[in-house]
Formats: structure tokens, sequence, C-alpha cells
């Protein structure tokens, strides 16, 4: 989730660090959800909340685009809600696994977030259009150069 920048502050901190940023007065924001397969390929959308509403349709997109979709997921309350596993009961070929609590280290999606952020964020945007459009651009030219295989065998 990625705040809305038009209020926003750059603070500095020691040679070296990146320059942090506050926020005030503004609530508007960006949610971005995203899978990668094993085989490389990915897929992201951008959303106005992070709730389970979001995270519906983008499972939905998904399935259309992938067929069969066995995603690895964290335990956010938008992850387990009624509508979600009504929603893997009624689709064949979605299936959700969870993370242990706490161990985001596993997770392939994470280091590709942690990227994204480090590539985005160390930019000021005048306006949230801007932001979303930097964060597609993101997304749609830098392929996820990660090896899912390698990541999941940390859980076993």
């Amino acid at each position: 989730m990625i705040a809305d920048p038009r209020s926003r502050r750059r603070g500095y901190t020691r040679k070296g660090i990146r320059a942090f940023y506050t926020y005030t007065g503004s609530h508007s924001k960006t949610v971005v959800f995203g899978l990668i397969t094993t085989d490389g390929r990915s897929m992201f959308r951008q959303y106005d909340r992070f709730d389970k509403h979001s995270f519906a349709k983008f499972l939905k997109a998904a399935v259309r685009k992938f067929k069969k979709i066995c995603m690895i997921v964290d335990k956010a309350p938008q992850h387990r809600a009624k509508i979600i596993n009504d929603l893997v009961d009624e689709i064949d070929g979605l299936t959700l696994k969870f993370l242990p609590t706490a161990t985001p280290e596993i997770s392939a999606i994470e280091i590709y977030w942690r990227k994204l952020k480090h590539r985005v964020l160390d930019v000021s945007y005048t306006n949230l259009d801007m932001l979303h459009k930097a964060i597609t651009r993101y997304t749609r030219h830098t392929k996820p150069n990660l090896s899912v295989e390698k990541i999941l065998y940390r859980i076993i």
C-alpha cells in the first residue's frame, strides 16, 4: 500500500541511507496485488482499497489469465475472508495456501515488492496519478528475476 504523495515532505538520514518521506493530510492510496508463477510469468493489478472485494477481483482476473492457480498468501484478513473462501470453493483450479505467521522471507512476491518500493519510491511524485503510472510502468517492464522454486524450498 502506498499513500498519496501530494502532501509529502522528504526527510534525510545519514549518507548512504535512503531518504524517508512523511505524509500529512491525504488519505488517498494505491494498493498493488501481484503474483509470480514458477515459470517466471507475473500479473499485477492496482486497486484503491486493500480489502476482500479487491482481492476477489484480483483472483478472478488471475484465474482468467492463468486458468489454474495455487497461490501462496500470507494470513492477512483480506486473504482469509468468507468471500474469498467461497470463491476458492466456487472456482475450479483456484487454491490458496497460507504462509506461516511472520515469515515474509519465504514469499517470492515480498522480494519483488522490496525492489519495486526502492525503485519507485525513490522519486518524488506530484500527484497520485503519476505514482500509479510509475508503478504500472515498473510492473510491466521489470520482470521478476526470481527463482520461485528456490524460495519455495525454504518452506520444506
